[in-house]
């Protein structure tokens, strides 16, 4: 990189704000004559997203903040430190503004996607939030945009630069789409086998959780160690249908006499995480078991009677946000700051139990769909790993 120019990215943009309104000039419906406004949640890592808009009458919006192809859509202003600086880049002139608490960068006398692809990388991600963490800054101003220091190849370099970087993404973003369309599979083969959730239009008999359940507890207040071969599963280690290991905690062995044989997770038990608002109800089916785990207090161990449950329909039975609402609103207790799943409620919650054949049906079939997912995975972190070997080379 040391013959290319490092140049202030100030040189080469116009800045321009974002649209200020009150509640009272905006609406969240289309109207004639009023314009749909980005915010700081529609700037996602894969591109702008156009979900949940607010509009502005456009006598509020100049013609600069319409945004056009090329711009970079920034994130300036955040409760969220993590949020300030993110940005993603407009691949074509569009009817719409964005708000006050973003800011857009508009490429002048640079090729535009190359310019997009730099506030994309890690160079300048660690260069905003060491400001965020030095100056204790929830707002991007101007003059930390300007002074950004950027390498500058002939523009035929870098245009070569912007598309290879460019489809490198669009490899990226065809894999993630494959996952979510596996996951939209999963959805559609649950309700082909089993109906609606809700409706229970196939009329399965009605069974409460805690009378199909060999075991139904929260997990224990862990004694911590730095290292052991007792892995204490905690909230950071379940995601929907993934357990994040590499989260667990430790177990300190010196106390092994304190677990009880029914602690240990088993093959086939539902873990769910218990606290928490955001995370709370989240829930995975451990269909194999290979290393000792015990679950902390914050997560709630739920062993069917394999008899007549399978583990991975429950799973994907409370995954449906219709089935979340119910759970939130019949089965949690606390305060707003501080709500739990409270295990006797979670015990009456009354679920439809389709034949035990059709759910261990059910069980391959998704078992199938996961090893499929896993593929993908991997090659979007092989991707991804290509993506910033690249952004570090080009960047930094």
């Amino acid at each position: 990189m040391s013959e290319w120019e490092m140049v202030e990215v100030g040189d080469y943009i116009t800045q321009i704000r974002g649209v200020s309104y009150t509640p009272k000039d905006s609406c969240e419906f289309p109207m004639d004559e009023y314009i749909p406004i980005l915010r700081a949640h529609n700037i996602q890592e894969s591109g702008l997203n156009f979900e949940e808009l607010v509009y502005i009458s456009s006598k509020n919006i100049s013609d600069a903040q319409m945004i056009k192809k090329g711009d970079i859509v920034i994130c300036a202003s955040s409760g969220s430190k993590n949020l300030v600086g993110k940005s993603a880049q407009s691949t074509k002139d569009l009817n719409f503004s964005f708000g006050a608490f973003c800011k857009v960068v508009r490429p002048q006398g640079i090729f535009p996607s190359y310019l997009g692809n730099y506030f994309k990388s890690k160079k300048y991600r660690q260069i905003i939030s060491n400001m965020a963490a030095g100056a204790n800054i929830n707002n991007l101003r101007g003059e930390h945009i300007n002074g950004l220091l950027i390498p500058l190849p002939p523009l035929e370099i870098q245009e070569k630069i912007a598309s290879v970087l460019d489809k490198v993404s669009e490899l990226l973003a065809l894999r993630r789409k494959q996952l979510e369309e596996l996951d939209v599979l999963i959805q559609a083969i649950f309700y082909e086998m089993f109906g609606d959730p809700v409706l229970n239009e196939k009329g399965w008999e009605i069974k409460k959780l805690g009378d199909v359940t060999t075991y139904l507890s929260r997990g224990k207040s862990p004694l911590y160690v730095e290292e052991s071969e007792i892995n204490i599963i905690n909230q950071k280690c379940i995601y929907w249908n993934e357990l994040k290991s590499e989260n667990c905690k430790f177990y300190d062995p010196a106390n092994i006499s304190k677990i009880k044989p029914e602690h240990y997770i088993q093959r086939g038990d539902l873990l769910i995480n218990s606290t928490g608002t955001g995370t709370l109800g989240r829930a995975i089916c451990m269909k194999g078991v290979d290393k000792t785990y015990i679950a902390d207090s914050h997560v709630t161990i739920l062993r069917p009677d394999l008899n007549v449950m399978n583990g991975v329909y429950l799973a994907q039975y409370l995954h449906f946000d219709k089935i979340q609402e119910e759970l939130y609103k019949k089965c949690v207790s606390g305060s707003t700051n501080q709500i739990e799943l409270a295990t006797g409620k979670f015990a009456q919650l009354a679920i439809p139990l389709p034949l035990i054949e059709l759910q261990n049906e059910f069980s391959h079939l998704i078992q199938n769909i996961e090893e499929q997912k896993q593929l993908v995975q991997k090659s979007i972190d092989e991707t991804q790993y290509l993506f910033d070997s690249l952004m570090s080379e080009y960047f930094d």
